[in-house]
């Protein structure tokens, strides 16, 4: 025990006078260390200018290039704490391309060694480029256009529940643009893939939109918002649905009794509703189901999609009676 005391004892006698030396010893050693001349692999990105108008790149880049560098310790450190690397490039000059080209890089900063672009002071030189060796350009004419939205997405329903309407995004179109090759075999962009099980609730949701080669074409927006209305089912009686006859001759006139008839639905509450009798058609066409000696008629019903089951009408047959129109003087020109 004494001997571990007088050892904390020696250790904390004149403990200002070690740290400093201590300091003083790593400041040395950094110094000497950072002096010395080092070779160190870095990424810079690739970037293309002074494309001429109405072109665009038809194809993938790579986006950095592998440099081998050489430098101090001391450089390479302060080129780090300063972000002078987020600061380089290479420049591929576009301004005489119009279709394709291939820059070899190593020959093409041999001989425009000014289009590696680096801060002043930046104090590194260039020992080789690692990768690419090569940068193929392939150009195209710029194009754009409208195309719609496809929602990519399954939604279930929880028991009592449905979907009323389809699935829509807003905006339902965009606008994509890129190299007219790619676009113009476009007609279609779509949302990511999704599925919804057991709703209760209706769906809004932002999704991202795709297209085939997206790295290589715009959209706008790039996202669109996703909806569907889901409700709890109900059933109503839905009275006032006007009888009509259809393709009756001119010259006739159809007479219906009664004028109306009702239906049961059964759908979501709220479309339900929101249902009126005109948007229900209660029908018989006289050119397919008119007989001479025939009063009463079924009526061929047809309803709006989203309801789910009906019954009816009520009643289940009418009266019509066909009579033939007076013709006036002045329409026979007597």
């Amino acid at each position: 025990m004494n001997i571990l005391i007088n050892f904390f004892k020696r250790f904390s006698d004149n403990l200002s006078i070690k740290i400093s030396s201590l300091i003083i010893a790593l400041t040395l050693w950094l110094f000497v260390v950072t002096g010395s001349e080092y070779v160190h692999v870095v990424k810079i990105p690739i970037h293309l200018r002074n494309l001429q108008q109405g072109r665009i790149l038809a194809n993938e880049i790579p986006k950095f290039a592998e440099l081998r560098m050489r430098g101090t310790g001391r450089q390479f450190l302060n080129n780090q704490l300063t972000t002078a690397f987020a600061d380089m490039g290479i420049m591929l000059e576009m301004g005489r391309i119009r279709f394709y080209y291939e820059f070899a890089l190593e020959p093409y900063l041999k001989n425009y060694p000014d289009r590696l672009v680096m801060p002043r002071d930046f104090g590194l030189e260039l020992v080789e480029i690692i990768s690419p060796d090569t940068v193929k350009i392939k150009l195209d004419s710029y194009l754009e256009k409208v195309v719609p939205v496809r929602p990519r997405v399954t939604i279930s329903t929880d028991p009592g529940y449905i979907q009323v309407g389809k699935t829509k995004t807003i905006p339902s179109e965009v606008t994509i643009s890129g190299p007219s090759s790619l676009i113009s075999e476009i007609s279609e962009s779509f949302t990511a893939e999704i599925n919804f099980e057991a709703r209760k609730n209706s769906v809004k949701e932002t999704m991202d939109l795709s297209v085939s080669n997206k790295s290589l074409i715009k959209l706008e927006p790039a996202e669109v918002e996703l909806t569907a209305n889901i409700q709890s089912i109900g059933e109503r009686r839905l009275e006032g649905i006007e009888v009509q006859v259809r393709n009756v001759p001119e010259n006739l006139k159809a007479i219906v009794n009664p004028t109306t008839v009702s239906l049961d639905l059964q759908g979501g509450i709220a479309f339900l509703s929101g249902l009126t009798g005109g948007e229900i058609d209660a029908t018989i066409d006289y050119a397919t189901d008119w007989l001479e000696n025939k009063r009463m008629y079924s009526l061929k019903i047809v309803v709006p999609e989203d309801v789910i089951n009906w019954s009816g009408p009520n009643p289940s047959e009418v009266e019509v009676i066909v009579i033939r129109e007076r013709i006036s003087s002045a329409s026979t020109g007597n």
